[in-house]
């Protein structure tokens, strides 16, 4: 998670060069006349038992400057998230502007939420969100049992069957219309697996499990094609 953190806030960095970007609780001593972001985290439990980070974003803008700065900061950040590609984002939050007596500052939070298992599969051009507690990958040889009057029982070993690989993950609407696209085109395309090497398979199995507050838990099945 730290590492998610601190690719954060390198993208705030480089987007918006303006800003003090810091740790949250940092002991960094910050002119007041500066526009800064603060940027820390805790987990959540949700009631559906999938675990989800959320880091919190604080906005703080002089107060002698006019609160629709602290718009214009949250405008900035909404696009920036928009375009960029942090692993197991799920969505945001924005709370309302508020005046911090402390920092002199009109003042705002924003959650962003991530899934707690961060990692994802590329298929083709597409990342999936992947838990990988529920990944599989099944080998199998193609065996045909005949019975011979001398020898008993023979097994003839005809090759390897197709791999199988599958997971589950959650989609929100966006990510579920993209991958029902590719799934309906039914197009071979190459699946990174956990291992990090190479499959070429079809998608021939997409389902949904559960709707979730934040979207769809679907699994995901893919078929190894070899010609």
């Amino acid at each position: 998670m730290e590492q998610l953190i601190e690719q954060l806030m390198e993208i705030l960095r480089q987007n918006m060069p303006e800003v003090e970007v810091v740790p949250e609780f940092s002991k960094q001593v910050i002119p007041l006349e500066r526009i800064r972001i603060t940027v820390g985290n805790k987990t959540l439990e949700q009631q559906n038992g999938i675990q989800q980070t959320v880091i919190h974003i604080g906005v703080y803008v002089p107060f002698y400057m006019e609160s629709n700065q602290c718009n214009q900061m949250i405008d900035k950040i909404l696009v920036m998230l928009s375009e960029s590609t942090l692993t197991g984002y799920q969505g945001i939050a924005v709370g309302g502007i508020t005046y911090h007596s402390k920092a002199d500052a009109f003042y705002t939070e924003m959650q962003l939420k991530f899934s707690h298992s961060s990692n994802t599969i590329s298929f083709g051009s597409i990342k999936i969100p992947c838990d990988p507690e529920t990944v599989s990958l099944v080998c199998k040889r193609h065996l045909v049992s005949r019975f011979s009057a001398f020898l008993g029982e023979v097994i003839q070993d005809l090759g390897k069957k197709s791999r199988i690989f599958s997971f589950e993950g959650v989609l929100d609407k966006e990510q579920y219309q993209q991958v029902y696209q590719v799934y309906s085109a039914g197009e071979k395309q190459t699946v990174i697996l956990p291992d990090e090497s190479e499959m070429d398979a079809v998608l021939s199995s997409f389902s949904i499990k559960k709707i979730l507050p934040n979207g769809w838990n679907c699994r995901f099945i893919f078929t190894e094609v070899t010609l």
